[in-house]
């Protein structure tokens, strides 16, 4: 199935030619309605779970792209494209061969270049672990209609079967400093380590779970994958974060290679494989459930923010150095929690960084899908923060909404950013970024324009 729907942003025009005031004033981002850039497709169900922002690249490398999952009964993949003037049009969207069964996308997450229709171009890989299958789709530079490709992965590729819930979770990274990524996939046990360039050698397959008491309770999608610089390894490569909510103590699940060599050609019981855990806080159940690394502070290591949303928190960790018994042992710098910790329902469910203002700084974003709005139960709220890590501080900016609260269901089940390139976005304090949030019926663009009175159709 294949789909375009064309959405104009009235009064774009007014604010390219005025410019926008920047830093924003967050209490202005917060009271503006948002901007719904599109709607669930007709004949699927409500847009998923997953949602990533794509670079660009030729001849659109100034226009965003992002691919977000759509629908629970079906397999589909919906592309978002920004045009010149900064608009989004919805241009394309795929179904699995299966589409129309008992299956879902549980997950996104961008890849390397991929050779499509149109030459290589970024691509994303797409999981749908009811039936054990990983697809990859490649989003094209005209962003003309594009299907998924065929079936990359499969649970039999890492001797699972299709019951192991196989594409879960999934990551792409350069694990071994090599220059080419791997995928990573996640079952519900077990974590498969597959060459990218070459999918035909055999991966590296390591236990997940072990002496596990409540692992029959939690599926592969209830604790998604981040990568980047958190241990202290050779140039190049890449630290694995698996988060593990559980009943009791939910945990974070690191995997790195020290060593030298493919990492296809390493077991999991080799001194060149680091992997141990990061405990919650004790009683800290959902911890795990979202994961973000980043460097908020600019020092070259990256962060790692763990949402905990039956907790209504996220904990924030920094650990400089890169070692990895420090990080073993590590306690959060930062708890973020809302302001009315009473009307949060899943507070941490999603998260993303962004520069919402430009002025070079990131801001956190935090989901909570579940949230009460105004008598509408789950209509869902998006929490905004400006964090200090010095200062180890948290200041709240900004709550966003639906103003008709009855429009939206799980608002903020999914957040991205938009990072714009080319004069066509640039503001007067910088680039700022745009902030991309899924509800069940709608993809949505938080904006502030800086001018007064302006007013967004609808």
């Amino acid at each position: 199935m294949f789909f375009s729907k064309r959405l104009e942003l009235v009064g774009l025009a007014a604010w390219l030619m005025v410019g926008a005031c920047d830093p924003r004033v967050f209490d202005d981002l917060g009271s503006k309605a948002p901007v719904q850039v599109a709607e669930a497709p007709s004949g699927l169900d409500h847009f998923g779970p997953g949602l990533v922002s794509m670079d660009g690249r030729g001849q659109d490398a100034d226009r965003p792209q992002v691919a977000v999952a759509a629908g629970m009964g079906t397999e589909a993949l919906v592309v978002a494209k920004g045009l010149s003037d900064g608009r989004m049009e919805l241009r394309s969207g795929g179904e699995s061969p299966e589409a129309g069964t008992a299956g879902a996308v549980r997950a996104l997450v961008q890849t390397g270049r991929l050779s499509g229709p149109e030459g290589d171009g970024p691509g994303v890989l797409v999981g749908v672990p009811e039936f054990g299958v990983v697809y990859a789709a490649v989003l094209g530079r005209t962003g003309e209609p594009m299907g998924l490709a065929d079936r990359v992965l499969t649970a039999g590729d890492c001797n699972l079967s299709d019951m192991d819930e196989f594409g879960g979770g999934l990551g792409a990274a350069d694990l071994d400093g090599d220059g080419h990524d791997e995928w990573i996939v996640r079952s519900r046990y077990s974590l498969c380590v597959f060459g990218a360039a070459d999918l035909t050698a055999a991966p590296l397959s390591c236990p997940l779970l072990t002496n596990c008491q409540d692992c029959d309770d939690f599926h592969s999608w209830d604790g998604p994958l981040a990568t980047g610089r958190l241990l202290n390894l050779p140039a190049g490569r890449s630290t694995l974060v698996v988060g593990l909510p559980s009943k009791t103590r939910g945990s974070v699940h690191f995997l790195a290679m020290s060593g030298s060599g493919s990492i296809l050609d390493q077991s999991c019981d080799d001194v060149d494989i680091q992997t141990f855990d990061l405990q919650a806080p004790a009683g800290m159940a959902s911890f795990g459930s979202a994961l973000v690394v980043a460097d908020l502070d600019g020092d070259g290591w990256d962060e790692l923010f763990v949402g905990a949303p039956g907790e209504q928190k996220v904990f924030v960790y920094s650990v400089p150095a890169g070692v990895s018994t420090d990080w073993a042992n590590a306690t959060p710098v930062l708890e973020v929690t809302p302001e009315n910790t009473a009307e949060a329902r899943a507070f941490g469910a999603a998260m993303t960084l962004a520069d919402l203002d430009g002025d070079g700084r990131l801001e956190l974003a935090v989901g909570d899908p579940d949230a009460k709005v105004g008598g509408e139960d789950l209509a869902g709220r998006v929490h905004l923060f400006s964090l200090d890590l010095a200062g180890m501080t948290a200041t709240r900016l900004a709550v966003l909404q639906e103003r008709e609260p009855d429009r939206a269901h799980h608002l903020g089940k999914a957040l991205g950013r938009i990072v714009p390139s080319g004069e066509t976005w640039r503001r007067s304090g910088g680039l700022a970024h745009e902030l991309l949030v899924t509800a069940d019926e709608a993809l949505y663009l938080f904006l502030e324009t800086g001018t007064e009175g302006d007013v967004w159709n609808r």
